[in-house]
């Protein structure tokens, strides 16, 4: 049997995850959603604030630890799904290094007790791929070099995150000085459920997720490792023009807005990332929301939950289209993830984007900012 062909019973185990996450996801990505973007608010309000108030940097520090521990409870919420689903995120042009710092900044206080970590990757340029998936990637192999090495003596041991361009691509090591993989299991690493660690503290799921992103990415992963010395893992991945991740500023005017969403506090999140830029209204319901698009249209851009009581996001795009047909291609659908087959067959035939919840509060503004420029901008 191959390393990546589960058996019958491993199957088993993988469609049962997929319904798990499928009726779990939605429940624990909400809260998260709001959570982050609160601490994204307040840590920008009070970052504004903390050369003129200094006693206010503890509170700082504070809220950025709260703010890294909902990411990782966001990332092990992903781990299982994105096993069971195999889906890496929408793919486009990843600023890397970008990447790699929000790595180190969530594997930072897992790794300070066994190891020193070096960070060498400044001139990296941008990689073809997903950068949730690329993220964890990364995360999954600092967290498994770390647990490669026993705590208690940080300055014995090193892990290290190097990224070069070599012949068009980017290769990025993660190395550390730990135990080392023994030869006999090293052809099993990769394999779905297959761990070394004791009961209870590993699902064997990381480096199978990680072998599969990095492939659906058109990527390569390698490993090397001596026991007793440490192990490398290599990346290779698509390098793209430096030009490729740009940065951006507001456009011109005002963009308008519409959020649909069932869950006030989501809805809340997504309207104050948008509306320092943009005219923002709030529907509770798919019904409110057509009423709306009618009345106070047109939008640049319409964010709807793809699963809300009564009439859900599929049913609201169905609707708009018979309506007012041009509105659909300002649609952006908003979930905490997309697990069923009706769902994935939908959003193919209607070729709209989905944002995950918990999103990314800059990626929502450059969505709009790059409707309300327009074609020309």
């Amino acid at each position: 049997m191959s390393a990546h062909d589960p058996t019958g019973a491993d199957r088993e185990r993988i469609a049962l995850l997929g319904t798990l996450a499928a009726g779990v996801a939605h429940e624990i990505n909400n809260p998260l959603t709001y959570v982050m973007a609160s601490l994204d608010q307040a840590i920008e309000e009070v970052t504004a604030l903390v050369d003129a108030v200094p006693s206010l940097r503890p509170t700082l520090a504070t809220m950025h630890e709260a703010r890294d521990g909902a990411e990782r409870a966001w990332l092990v919420a992903r781990d299982v799904r994105m096993f069971s689903r195999r889906e890496p995120g929408a793919v486009g042009p990843v600023d890397l290094r970008r990447v790699l710092d929000a790595t180190v900044r969530l594997a930072r206080h897992d790794v300070s007790a066994r190891a020193t970590l070096v960070q060498e990757y400044a001139g990296v340029p941008p990689v073809m791929g997903s950068e949730v998936g690329l993220g964890q990637v990364f995360l999954n192999l600092v967290m498994n070099a770390a647990q490669a090495i026993p705590p208690g003596d940080p300055k014995a041991h090193r892990i290290c995150i190097r990224g070069r361009e070599e012949l068009g691509r980017v290769l990025v090591e993660v190395s550390d000085t730990g135990a080392g993989i023994p030869a006999e299991i090293m052809q099993r690493i990769f394999d779905p459920f297959f761990t070394t660690k004791p009961a209870g503290l590993g699902t064997g799921l990381g480096l199978s997720i990680t072998h599969d992103i990095v492939n659906s990415l058109g990527g390569a992963i390698h490993v090397e490792s001596e026991v007793g010395r440490g192990t490398t893992f290599t990346v290779s991945l698509a390098a793209l023009p430096r030009s490729s991740v740009r940065t951006s500023r507001p456009p011109g005017r005002m963009g308008r807005v519409l959020v649909v969403d069932d869950d006030p506090l989501v809805a809340e999140a997504v309207r104050q990332a948008l509306a320092a830029e943009n005219d923002v209204a709030v529907a509770a319901t798919g019904t409110e929301a057509l009423s709306m698009v009618s009345d106070h249209g047109p939008f640049d851009a319409i964010f709807c939950d793809l699963m809300m009581p009564e009439m859900d996001g599929m049913r609201f795009y169905d609707e708009v289209s018979h309506v007012a047909g041009k509105v659909t291609e300002v649609i952006a659908f908003l979930s905490g993830g997309v697990d069923d087959k009706a769902t994935e067959v939908f959003l193919a035939r209607t070729g709209r984007p989905v944002l995950e919840k918990p999103f990314n509060p800059e990626g929502l503004r450059e969505y709009v900012r790059e409707r309300v420029r327009g074609p020309a901008g």
